[in-house]
């Protein structure tokens, strides 16, 4: 099926199921304890599930795309194997489809949004993925603040972080060198200025890595926007600083955090222990090392007394800080290897997709940024798998499968459109081959 192949009306309707299969999550929540809240959230589930199907039967059932197949059967195979091996250990069952629904969300979406990105118009997605994007950046600060006891600034960390965040925080890159509207520069500020609140350090790695990725693709432009750049950093610290000025604060303590221990991080302390347990539970046996320890395998962490610590080992439900590593230790090398493998290769692809983006789409504007829209944000969800469990979020998962599918669809129709242009070049090629022998 090409985009030629559907009608305007058709397309709308693609593209108002997609928008509203995402927007059944805009408003998702953790609960305190494992359940709670179970009611409310089977809304969101069915939501999502009944408004994806109507997407699949507006676009007449599932469809072939170009660089999908090994991903959904790599990440169908991770949850056949997790939960193969969560039944063998005798986990909880409903702990292992709550992970399991996760990693089916992300998978679900990123088809989803494959197929919009080459069905429908995309002046239309980009403002549609704009406006959910912003919604997502605010709605869990908006649950928190009213429904949770409101936002102490002085103490408050991830809890406000939206499910786009990751997302919303690639558009900061974007803008030096693409263009934003308005709403997207809105989200920019929105979500900037939450994670000034949060003091959350990983996201700042997230965004030098998804910089230097930029970097070829853009020298040029990033030159031109550098001074712009500089001066916007400037007023938004200027600004933060004399709303928020307990937050400067909070940021000197975080980045300096080893003065007062002695050189060492108690965050990274905690993150190292539980990455070492799972590794280590990963190379216990062969049945961990084949079919890992299941889909809601418990990890195990703590921080010493001499840190701050001291209250006993706490525990992760299946993904632990470090998505990576928790693929392994739930699925071993059977199920999570795949997994892992593929997210490798879309990470290539997002660094082959911005180096060449201004080559070959130059002229396709919305092409171009969605495109490197999803690569960005597969880079920074990458990155931030090393350091947290982005599958235990449903609202991360989402965006994360949200630009795996914007990043697949915009390779396949920017392959296509390639593949028409030398196609039509061809057909010229003969015809100036034979006036130029009779002359």
């Amino acid at each position: 099926m090409t985009v030629k192949d559907i009608s305007p009306a058709t397309g709308r309707k693609l593209l108002f199921a997609y928008a509203a299969a995402i927007a059944a999550w805009m408003f998702d929540f953790k609960s305190s304890e494992a359940g709670a809240g179970l009611a409310v959230q089977s809304v969101f589930i069915v939501a999502y599930i009944v408004f994806f199907a109507l997407f699949v039967l507006f676009d007449r059932g599932f469809r072939r795309v170009r660089g999908f197949l090994l991903f959904f059967f790599c990440a169908f195979l991770f949850v056949f194997v997790g939960i193969v091996s969560g039944l063998l250990a005798g986990q909880q069952f409903y702990a292992m489809f709550r992970n399991a629904f996760t990693v089916g969300l992300y998978a679900s979406i990123a088809y989803a949004t494959a197929r919009v990105v080459l069905l429908c118009s995309l002046p239309a997605l980009r403002r549609v993925l704009g406006w959910l994007c912003f919604g997502f950046s605010i709605s869990t600060f908006l649950i928190v603040l009213l429904f949770q006891g409101g936002v102490n600034l002085e103490t408050v960390r991830f809890q406000i972080l939206g499910g786009s965040g990751l997302a919303a925080l690639s558009l900061v890159s974007m803008a030096l060198v693409l263009s934003l509207r308005p709403v997207e520069v809105t989200t920019v500020f929105v979500s900037s200025l939450i994670l000034f609140l949060t003091v959350t350090r990983t996201y700042l790695v997230m965004i030098v890595a998804q910089l230097l990725a930029l970097y070829p693709f853009g020298k040029r432009l990033l030159r031109k926007r550098a001074v712009v750049a500089v001066a916007s950093v400037c007023v938004a610290c200027a600004f933060a600083f004399l709303a928020f000025p307990e937050g400067f604060e909070r940021w000197m303590q975080r980045l300096f955090v080893r003065e007062k221990f002695g050189g060492i991080d108690p965050t990274l302390f905690t993150r190292q222990v539980e990455w070492h347990y799972m590794w280590n539970a990963f190379l216990s046996s062969a049945h961990n090392f084949f079919i890992g320890s299941g889909m809601a395998a418990e990890t195990s962490y703590y921080l010493a007394r001499n840190l701050g610590g001291g209250l006993g080992a706490e525990a992760s439900v299946g993904f632990g800080h470090s998505n990576h590593i928790s693929l392994l230790f739930i699925g071993g090398v059977l199920g999570g290897a795949p997994l892992l493998l593929v997210q490798i290769s879309q990470l290539l692809m997002a660094l082959n997709f911005i180096g060449k983006g201004l080559k070959h789409f130059s002229d396709e504007l919305d092409l171009l940024f969605l495109g490197t829209w999803g690569g960005l944000t597969v880079i920074g969800t990458f990155v931030v798998g090393f350091f947290a469990p982005v599958f235990s979020d449903r609202g991360f998962s989402l965006w994360y499968g949200i630009g795996t599918g914007l990043l697949i669809g915009a390779q396949a129709l920017g392959t296509k459109r390639k593949a028409r242009v030398e196609i039509n070049l061809q057909r010229r090629e003969p015809f100036h081959i034979t006036r130029s022998s009779e002359i």
